[in-house]
């Protein structure tokens, strides 16, 4: 793993009781762009845009299912809603955070959170932000019946109430780092109250679209084909408000009509271009292809339950055989760097020294076939088939599957591939008829924010629908829920090390390449943030001519 991307950043802005600061993200090295697994550069911005660009056209590599911030968990939707529906606070290039809605917090004790909401905001209709709507838009996390995919932040909320005009408390059983790291995302999103109650079902749907306070308005949605937005002309943030007066994002799943497209200046942009377009779009004459620093990691997840692959020495040996080098470099055009943790240096969001001392003690991500074939005998050599799906639609994932295949078939096991059109492939992360008869599966998965908990929480035994496989390990257990409610940084960054390692020999999943944040722009355009803050950042606000 490499270490030249880790930053050391802090929530600075939090008051807080006594000595406490709310601290979110990581940073070391300024503004400084690292090296990427070509010795390409991976940055965190673009050049500044100076003027408005009219209507900025943009590419989706789907369509997203809703722009309900509850339900946005994925690239489009949350590109989308970033840009609409604004949070508490937001994350900036360098992955540190910044007030947006919240003014001020406040932290009496480790378990309140005190925000003071920020004057003078109107949603677009014109209405004033109140408190009531902080309070309704937070609590819509712990109702059941909307079914937030933020839940997992909101696991140790007791209570959310609107305390003053301009003030909402939140309290807490006990002390919750997620919580504080969903403080940037759309786990606090900001939504009205009256119209989301007045949508019902309908709310963030392509008829209804939603109403929030953000730098670009819902205009419309065409199904199948855009999604349209316009700039909020009363905007409270006038330092960051967007310089262009449109945009639209055009459903393209396709990844050479999405590669033509850019090329040919039909679309101005994209984030998460093809990996198969890597080196063409590096080479256009018309735009620029940006690496930005990232928290994406391309993964196989282990989902038996039985069989195989669900022995730790079978999916250790898998791991061993992988040719990563190959993978970043060939699959990737080199914006990849081999993974031997899930998350990249990128979140070490504080302690760095910690997690750097940690890392220096895992072995490399190289193949070594010898160890990996006395794996598999210790394992009493596994004649069952183990099954890999994946998405046929993603020519990376094409790739990565034969890489993997061949991998096996050189240490004496028998892969098969299982590829599944992208929407079957949806539905393999929730639906257990999908699941059955699947060993395991690909997926490219990201922390929100420069906090390692954000991904390995999801393997305490019990914690989450994405502990596939119901690995489970009493010191991991122990470890990662000590590591929830430890808010001094040093003590939790030993505690997530440590379950860390035991990860690491266990491989629940199994990390390949940690991915670059890929962002193409034509020379129309410039100003979208290159690093991973697309999710959760108004990037489109930034977006104009050079």
């Amino acid at each position: 793993m490499g270490v030249t991307r880790k930053r050391a950043l802090a929530l600075s802005t939090i008051v807080t009781a006594g000595a406490l600061a709310l601290t979110a993200c990581a940073g070391a090295r300024g503004g400084e762009p690292a090296a990427s697994n070509d010795g390409a550069e991976w940055s965190q911005t673009t050049p500044e845009a100076s003027g408005n660009a009219g209507t900025i056209s943009w590419g989706f590599y789907y369509e997203p299912a809703t722009v309900d911030p509850a339900h946005s968990f994925n690239y489009a939707e949350n590109q989308a809603d970033a840009n609409m529906c604004e949070s508490l606070y937001v994350l900036n290039p360098d992955f540190s955070s910044s007030p947006s809605l919240a003014e001020e917090t406040e932290r009496p004790d480790d378990t309140t959170y005190v925000f003071t909401i920020r004057d003078g905001v109107t949603f677009w209709d014109g209405t004033p932000l109140t408190a009531e709507d902080v309070a309704f838009s937070l609590n819509r996390n712990l109702d059941p019946e909307v079914a937030s995919y933020f839940s997992q932040n909101y696991t140790n909320v007791q209570s959310v109430e609107a305390t003053g005009e301009r003030e909402v408390t939140v309290k807490l059983a006990q002390p919750d780092v997620l919580f504080e790291a969903g403080l940037s995302t759309a786990a606090t999103a900001i939504v009205q109250q009256a119209f989301t109650e007045n949508a019902g079902a309908e709310f963030g749907a392509p008829s209804t679209g939603v109403m929030c306070t953000g730098p670009f308005q819902f205009d419309s949605w065409t199904p199948g084909t855009s999604l349209v937005m316009t700039k909020n002309e009363n905007y409270w943030n006038t330092e960051r408000a967007a310089l262009s007066d449109r945009i639209e994002f055009s459903f393209l799943p396709e990844p050479s009509t999405q590669t033509n497209a850019l090329m040919t200046g039909q679309l101005d942009g994209m984030y998460q271009v093809p990996a198969s377009s890597i080196a063409q779009l590096q080479a256009s004459p018309s735009g620029t292809l940006y690496l930005g620093e990232s928290l994406i990691t391309f993964d196989i997840i282990g989902g038996a339950r039985e069989g195989a692959f669900a022995d730790p020495k079978i999916r250790k040996a898998l791991s061993l055989a992988l040719d990563r080098e190959a993978i970043a470099s060939n699959v990737f055009a080199g914006a990849a760097e081999p993974a031997n943790t899930l998350v990249s240096s990128t979140a070490w969001g504080y302690a760095p020294e910690v997690f750097e001392e940690a890392a220096a003690e895992i072995a490399p991500a190289e193949v070594d076939l010898e160890a990996a074939k006395a794996l598999v005998a210790e394992a009493g050599s596994p004649t069952d088939t183990i099954v890999l799906a994946y998405n046929s639609g993603d020519t990376s994932m094409v790739q990565v599957a034969n890489e993997a295949q061949s991998a096996a078939e050189q240490i004496g096991l028998k892969l098969e591939l299982k590829p599944m059109p992208s929407t079957a492939y949806q539905t393999i992360f929730f639906d257990p008829e999908t699941q059955a008869g699947v060993d395991a599966w690909m997926t490219i998965w990201y922390a929100n924010t420069p906090e390692p908990l954000d991904v390995y929480s999801m393997f305490i035994e019990g914690a989450s629908s994405y502990n596939f496989s119901g690995y489970s390990n009493a010191d991991v257990n122990a470890d990662l829920t000590a590591a929830l409610s430890e808010l001094d940084e040093t003590k939790r960054a030993e505690l997530v090390v440590k379950a860390q390692a035991t990860l690491v020999e266990d491989v629940p999943w199994i990390p390949v390449v940690h991915l670059a944040n890929t962002l193409y722009m034509n020379d129309r355009v410039t100003g979208a943030p290159a690093s991973f803050i697309d999710l959760y950042s108004p990037w489109g606000a930034q977006v104009g001519t050079p």
